[in-house]
């Protein structure tokens, strides 16, 4: 009995460590496709059909030897669709609307570069779990703040106004007439824009602490014309202005706030 449960307790024990390196080869997949997505790589390979190693170097300008491995795994990772009897490799359709296409509503590549983030900070955070306290955002790789904005896209234009705010009919009519709105931890203001361009007649304020993505916010607010009626502010929004906005929208960001409960009574109170 005694050597059945130990074979058995062996058994069991095998399947975790197999669980383990599988979770661990997950991580190192993720990895080489945030190398395809940072040097463009999904994107080159997007309706271009099949590609041997050579005929991708000469389109990427990458070298050769590293595509080969980087295209191999992609393939055992099922991404790329290989033909041996070409040496090619292809990047079909539906793999590139979540790969390649950023206006497709099904792209997910950003998820890559977002989780590089995260673990390039994982020894910070496992500092905070010694020693209490947070991590601020200066501690983030700056690509961190660009992940989110990307990641966050394709939910904003594909579904905020035709689905979301569709569903709210009092909503609608309100930003019809020219409502005042706000979008609190707006960040590139993706999400504000999109309101501001499908309701022409609505004032738009975004708010958020991190600088350098409310710079970037105004800045793509005036490329589109839509200055006058947007405004971004680096500011904290558990202290927004009272009885102000007829809409406060808060995309993405309550999970992330240091003071959840203050951000919900700020909104509140704002409204």
């Amino acid at each position: 009995m005694k050597e059945r449960l130990l074979a058995t307790d062996g058994e069991r024990s095998r399947a975790a460590a197999q669980r383990v390196v599988a979770d661990v080869a997950t991580g190192v997949h993720g990895a080489l496709a945030f190398i395809g997505d940072r040097l463009g790589i999904f994107k080159a390979m997007k309706d271009a059909g099949p590609l041997t190693v050579e005929e991708l170097a000469r389109r990427t300008g990458l070298v050769p030897r590293y595509l080969r491995e980087w295209l191999c795994a992609m393939a055992a990772g099922e991404y790329l669709a290989y033909d041996p009897a070409t040496e090619s490799f292809t990047l079909e359709e539906h793999f590139a609307a979540a790969l390649a296409d950023e206006e497709s509503p099904y792209f997910a590549a950003g998820y890559f570069q977002m989780l590089q983030a995260l673990t390039a900070t994982a020894p910070r955070v496992a500092q905070a779990f010694q020693e209490g306290g947070g991590v601020p955002q200066s501690e983030f790789p700056p690509w961190t703040f660009e992940a989110t904005s990307r990641n966050s896209y394709p939910r904003y234009r594909h579904k905020l106004v035709q689905n979301w705010i569709d569903a709210m009919p009092e909503v609608v009519a309100k930003l019809r007439a020219g409502a005042t709105v706000a979008d609190v931890g707006c960040g590139r203001g993706r999400a504000a824009i999109a309101v501001a361009q499908a309701f022409p007649a609505v004032r738009v304020f975004g708010f958020d602490v991190h600088g350098e993505s409310v710079e970037r916010a105004r800045r793509r607010a005036e490329e589109l014309g839509i200055g006058g009626r947007v405004t971004f502010e680096n500011a904290n929004a558990t202290s927004l202005p009272a009885g102000r906005f007829d809409l406060v929208m808060a995309m993405d960001v309550v999970h992330d706030a240091v003071d959840p409960v203050a951000l919900a009574a700020s909104i509140r109170a704002a409204l």
